[in-house]
């Protein structure tokens, strides 16, 4: 998944409002929605189980952070 808004609304995370803890953590926690499709075997249908894997990563940081 490389960038996913459903509703295609990208401003509403710009009203959002991070929370500074007096550690000196901040959190930001925007909205989201995200759309995502994956093959599914009906073949057991009603006793079938789905796993769909999603991948999320950061642009600020590569994998070694």
């Amino acid at each position: 998944m490389y960038t996913s808004s459903a509703d295609g609304n990208f401003e509403v995370t710009l009203a959002t409002k991070a929370t500074i803890y007096h550690q000196g953590l901040v959190e930001w926690k925007p909205p989201a929605i995200y759309k995502s499709s994956c093959e599914i075997d009906v073949e057991y249908f009603p006793f079938d189980e789905q796993t769909c894997v999603l991948k999320f990563g950061s642009w600020t940081y590569d994998g070694f952070k």
